[in-house]
Parts: structure tokens; C-alpha cells; sequence
């Protein structure tokens, strides 16, 4: 072996134990960056976004009730039945969008609430190591997931709690208006059993789809046919509003089962409170007929 490369083959040894700090500082800056990366409030932020979209469109939804329902006062005391009619008829489809849009914003709702646990689940995890400046971050942003939630649509279910001198009329009043909301949920329970159903046939849609494409592939001369994806079936009544946010909300159409799950388990719950609180109304108005 000559000197030259035995001058070589050491120089290649220096340039390599020289390299080797390097390349391991590099990787624990890697590491570190991936430790230390921002959390993603992408998910959080857009459905918060939404939430605060769904109360502009329901205010806008109510304004346009309220207007209606003052031009039929006005027809009706005009004498004009044409007009209360056409005004009766358009009332009654505002009144159906703001249920949809109701029902809309409580499943928003539920998604949000998920994504703000999840994001402050994030930032727990995050707070025990952190110290400084980086858990005063930390601190902040979980005060402003915190903050940011959007007055709920669960009002739509409240009530006025029964006072302890509450006549017997009253206490039946606010029974009544239980059962009213009982009502509300059970409406409510049905539009998502229809969309369950057009998920479900969705999804039975797309799986034939892919498997007459496979068939095809396999056999040009198959005569089986599906449509697949198709959104509807013929004649049937557009997605609204819930099958809007079902198909793009949140993290997308794939958890939209999870949601009406979710949707029907809150309302089975909220139904069964509202027909405990109406049977309890009804037997505290009875005691209290028979204590006078």
C-alpha cells in the first residue's frame, strides 16, 4: 500500500469522526422539533368558526320568521286570505329551516365539544414537563380554547325551573312545555333516522361501486350496473343543512355515523329528562291542589 493511499483512506477517517457530532446534533434538533412542534388548532378554530356561522344564519333564519309572521298579522287584519295563505306557506318552510338549522348547530356543537377536548387533552399533556415561557404559552392558550366556546344551541331544550310557590296552573304550564320539547326531540330523533338512513345507503352505494369496478376489471362483459356515490334517490328531498355539516364538517363525511350516534345519544338523554321533570311537574301541581 502505497502513501498516498494510506494518506487517503486516513483522511476519509478524519472527515467521518468529524462529521459524526454534526449529524448527531442535527437529529436531536430533528427531535426536538417534533417535541417541541405547535400545537394544530386548525380543527378546533374551523368548527368554533362554524358555530359562530350557524348563529348568524339562525338569527338571520328568525328575522326572516319574525317579518313573515308580522305581514300575516297584517293580511289577516286586511281581510286578505290570498295573501295570508302565501304568507302562511312560507312561514311554515322558514319554520322547518330553522329546525334544521337547530339541529344542525347542536351537532356542530357536539363536534366542537369533542375537538376542544381533544385540544385541551394536548395541552394538559404538554403542561407537565413545561416550564418559563413555554407553560405561560401553554397556560394562555388553554384559557383561550377555554374561552372560546360559543353560547350552546342546547337551549333549545331549556326550561324554566319550577319555583317553590309556583302555583298548581304554573307548575302545569311548565310541564306542558316539557312535553312540547318532548315532542321537539322525538321531531328531532326521526330527521336523523332519515339521515342515518341516506348515510348508511351512501356508504352501501360507494362499497357496490367499487365492487362492479373490480368486477369490470376482471370481466368486460358483466352486465351488472350500480350508480354508485349517488347523493339521493330520485325525488327525495336535498341533504339541509345536518347533511351539509355531516358531509364537510369537522374532519368529514367518514365520522358522520359517529356524529348522529353521538346526536341521537344526547337527545334520547335530554328526552328522558324532560318526560322525568314533566311527571314531576304534574305530581307536584297535584300536592299542591290537595294542600290548599
Amino acid at each position: 500500500m502505497n502513501r498516498s493511499t494510506r494518506s487517503d483512506r486516513s483522511g476519509r477517517r478524519r472527515r467521518r469522526r468529524a462529521r459524526l457530532p454534526w449529524l448527531a446534533a442535527f437529529g436531536l434538533s430533528i427531535a426536538a422539533a417534533a417535541v417541541g412542534q405547535p400545537l394544530d388548532l386548525t380543527d378546533w378554530e374551523t368548527c368554533r368558526d362554524g358555530l359562530r356561522a350557524d348563529a348568524a344564519r339562525r338569527a338571520r333564519l328568525t328575522s326572516i320568521a319574525d317579518s313573515l309572521a308580522a305581514q300575516r298579522r297584517s293580511a289577516v287584519d286586511a281581510g286578505d286570505a290570498a295573501r295570508e295563505q302565501r304568507l302562511l306557506a312560507r312561514g311554515e318552510a322558514v319554520a322547518d329551516s330553522l329546525r334544521e338549522a337547530a339541529l344542525a348547530e347542536l351537532a356542530h356543537e357536539l363536534l366542537c365539544a369533542e375537538r376542544r377536548r381533544e385540544l385541551r387533552d394536548a395541552i394538559e399533556t404538554r403542561l407537565a414537563p413545561a416550564s418559563g415561557s413555554e407553560r405561560d404559552s401553554l397556560l394562555a392558550l388553554r384559557d383561550r380554547v377555554s374561552s372560546g366556546a360559543v353560547t350552546p344551541v342546547r337551549a333549545e331544550f331549556d326550561l324554566v325551573p319550577p319555583e317553590p310557590d309556583d302555583p298548581p296552573e304554573i307548575l302545569r304550564l311548565k310541564g306542558g312545555y316539557a312535553r312540547d320539547l318532548v315532542d321537539r326531540a322525538d321531531r328531532w330523533l326521526e330527521r336523523l333516522g332519515r339521515e342515518r338512513q341516506r348515510l348508511v345507503q351512501e356508504r352501501l352505494s360507494a362499497e357496490a361501486g367499487g365492487l362492479v369496478a373490480d368486477q369490470w376489471f376482471f370481466d368486460e362483459r358483466a352486465a351488472l350496473r350500480v350508480q354508485a356515490g349517488r347523493p339521493m334517490e330520485e325525488g327525495a328531498a336535498p341533504p339541509g343543512f345536518l347533511g351539509d355539516l355531516l358531509r364537510g364538517g369537522g374532519r368529514g363525511a367518514p365520522n358522520a355515523l359517529e356524529l348522529v350516534d353521538a346526536l341521537e345519544r344526547w337527545l334520547r338523554e335530554k328526552r328522558s329528562e324532560l318526560v322525568a321533570l314533566a311527571d314531576t311537574l304534574e305530581r307536584q301541581a297535584q300536592r299542591r291542589e290537595s294542600e290548599r
